[in-house]
């Protein structure tokens, strides 16, 4: 497909790519898209935000991560077709000072999921349910 699109210099498949190796290429770009229409909170989409990356995924009923960058403003969420992810990347590329805004909000986002905030507010939860309980 590559080759009949006349992309191939573009397009690399990696094939298997250990986690480490995944993250260095999230810190060496400027935007994440996922074109997933089903997602749940997307932890992929959260390494992302850590690397200061904005998102763009597909508004669908089924895609939670649409709804976490539409409350966040950490990225776009568009229709789930090519014209409109090449249209929200092309923004995001072009736009330095939205760029900028997204990537803030990405990190911001990151944050506020830290392991130690997320633990803390796990124990909070199962502490508040035992005493209701006993």
């Amino acid at each position: 497909m590559t080759r009949g699109l006349g992309i191939e210099e573009n397009v690399e498949f990696l094939g298997w790519v250990e986690h480490e190796e995944v993250i260095s290429y999230m810190k060496a770009s400027r935007v994440f898209v996922l074109p997933s229409i089903r997602e749940g909170f997307s932890i992929a989409m959260l390494e992302a935000s850590a690397s200061g990356l904005p998102s763009i995924v597909v508004m669908h009923p089924m895609n939670a991560a649409a709804w976490v960058v539409r409350k966040h403003g950490n990225g776009i969420a568009c229709r789930p077709s090519a014209h409109d992810m090449a249209k929200a990347i092309r923004l995001l590329l072009s736009d330095r000072a939205l760029l900028n805004k997204m990537r803030a909000r990405a990190l911001e986002l990151a944050r506020r999921h830290d392991w130690s905030i997320t633990i803390e507010e796990l124990e909070k939860a199962y502490r508040e349910v035992m005493s209701n309980t006993i």
